[in-house]
């Protein structure tokens, strides 16, 4: 597992190295893979019903995450050289935090793509 985030409802998702998104119920048990990556998943983010990750495929995968039901809705591509290692959602606006240190915006839709910084000039954004 790479990383892991819990929603509003108290469930946990993890990233994995075998591409999927992992999700956990409260008492700690695995209730469901979602493939989501054809590489490694490398970061994920649940927030207001949309569950969100990232892979060294360079895409966004995006899911409705609705009380235990969860639908594929798109990837987007990050059309960047480097691999995402953080991500942040809340009202339709990703946050990723790529590993050549820049943060970047990208609307749920896969429009307004808005490059913040680069200030980790020699180290990763591994947090949002």
């Amino acid at each position: 597992m790479n990383s892991a985030v819990y929603d509003e409802d108290g469930v946990c998702y993890s990233s994995g190295a075998n591409g999927g998104v992992h999700i956990w119920d409260q008492k700690g048990d695995l209730q469901l893979v979602i493939k989501a990556h054809a590489g490694e998943c490398t970061a994920v983010a649940c927030n207001q019903g949309t569950l969100v990750s990232t892979g060294k495929d360079d895409m966004l995968s995006v899911f409705t995450a609705n009380q235990g039901e969860y639908e594929f809705v798109r990837q987007i591509n990050l059309e960047q050289y480097y691999s995402a290692s953080a991500l942040d959602i809340l009202d339709s606006k990703i946050l990723i935090g790529h590993d050549n240190g820049s943060i970047q915006t990208v609307n749920v839709d896969g429009t307004d793509r808005v490059l913040h910084s680069v200030a980790h000039h020699d180290g990763e954004s591994w947090g949002l």
